[in-house]
Order: C-alpha cells, then structure tokens, then sequence
C-alpha cells in the first residue's frame, strides 16, 4: 500500500500489509522514463518511509520488493 496518493507534502510512506513474514528488502523509485532516481536496500523493515521533497511534481513507479515477491506501485507527485 502506498499513501498518500496523491503525494502533496514532503514523504511518502510505503506499507507493506501482507503479514508478518513479508518485509520489505529493497525500494526503488523511478521516473517516468524508467530512469532511476532512488534505492533503498538491505531495508528488512515491514514498514518505511521515503523523502521525496525534492522530486519535481510527476508520475513515479515505485517497486517494493520483498523477501516473497516485488510489486510495483504508481505514484503522483502533485503539490499544486
């Protein structure tokens, strides 16, 4: 789960909810062009927060990938 979206302040958290024995290992966050511009790793939290005060406003993909599998969330980024 990811929230808030859209984001309008300085950090988005990242929640992982599928039980005690998922947890997150690695977070990446990327552009729209796929290029990327943040990763976190060796996290091994269930939990985590990201600082994305200084991304311009945008669409993002961030993936959370966990010790069972990885998804992909969508972002937006709109301080208006």
């Amino acid at each position: 789960m990811l929230a808030p979206n859209p984001i309008q302040q300085q950090a988005v958290n990242t929640l992982l909810q599928s039980g005690q024995e998922n947890y997150i290992r690695q977070i990446e966050v990327r552009n729209s062009k796929g290029q990327l511009l943040m990763s976190r790793d060796e996290v091994n939290k269930f939990s985590e927060s990201i600082d994305m005060s200084t991304l311009p406003d945008g669409f993002y993909l961030i993936t959370v990938i966990t010790n069972n599998s990885s998804e992909v969330l969508k972002a937006v980024v709109n301080r208006n």
